[in-house]
């Protein structure tokens, strides 16, 4: 049964998805959505095992890409950081 973790913000997936998302970021992968389809760069470098775990969390890996927590529900530090000011 799979596990799911609530991100800041709300959203709640899977915690694979979660973990396959950095893992791939970690290889220099990005991830986007265009025309509604999951788009991850280099995809000719993906592992076997990567394409078949992205085909299984496909849905949750677009959640993921496209979320954008609620401003006023994320600490104002991380705010900042993303920002590039001083913390």
């Amino acid at each position: 049964m799979a596990e799911f973790v609530e991100l800041r913000g709300g959203l709640i997936v899977r915690l694979d998805a979660v973990q396959l998302a950095l893992e791939l970021e970690q290889g220099g992968h990005t991830l986007r959505v265009a025309d509604d389809r999951l788009v991850v760069s280099r995809g000719g470098d993906l592992a076997p095992e990567q394409r078949e775990h992205i085909r299984t969390v496909k849905d949750h890996l677009i959640a993921i890409a496209t979320y954008q927590p609620d401003a006023a529900r994320v600490a104002p530090d991380f705010k900042q950081r993303q920002l590039g000011e001083d913390a």
